[in-house]
């Protein structure tokens, strides 16, 4: 092998290794924000308790059966809760409730569920005279939220609590069937 040759096979060389390389680096400008997304998945929650009159949050209890609480549940004042989940290893699921009496009508439950695949879901539970809400956005870094108030509680319909303002119409009758009321 003369030296012609050798210097031949180094470029080769050279050039396969730069090529090697070229792809890798490419690889992982695509690979690594995707890995960093969901190792960085979380669900950020806001419950609201609106309408005053003394409806108030108290006595927040928050739980995980999956994934943990990063930060929170915070109360602020009685009318915002708040709180951040993360998984317990990337890509993992979330799953949660938080708990909290509103005011002298008693207990809701706040519940979340962002699973490793699938869509995110949420869901609140309350006694009667409470009106309830929720929404969970998608993706790996969702944002859910809760608004709680004073009302009928009857099957969470709006349009029942108006009703007894509207008075002594005979279709009221009709109208609250249809609704549930």
């Amino acid at each position: 092998m003369n030296k012609t040759d050798r210097v031949e096979m180094m470029q080769k060389r050279t050039i396969q290794l730069t090529v090697i390389l070229v792809v890798f680096v490419g690889m992982m400008v695509f690979l690594v924000p995707t890995l960093i997304e969901e190792a960085e998945a979380k669900i950020q929650g806001k419950a609201m308790a609106a309408g005053g009159g003394g409806n108030l949050f108290s006595n927040i209890v928050g739980k995980m059966s999956e994934g943990r609480f990063f930060e929170g549940p915070e109360d602020f004042r009685g009318v915002f809760i708040t709180w951040t989940t993360l998984p317990i290893y990337p890509g993992g699921p979330e799953k949660g409730t938080i708990e909290a009496n509103f005011g002298n009508l008693g207990k809701v439950t706040f519940s979340f569920n962002h699973p490793s695949s699938g869509p995110n879901t949420c869901e609140v539970t309350h006694g009667p005279g409470i009106i309830a809400s929720c929404g969970i956005s998608d993706g790996s870094n969702a944002n859910v939220s809760f608004l709680v108030y004073r009302g009928s509680g009857n099957n969470n319909n709006n349009f029942c609590d108006i009703l007894p303002k509207i008075g002594g119409l005979d279709q009221l009758k009709i109208i609250r069937e249809k609704l549930h009321c």
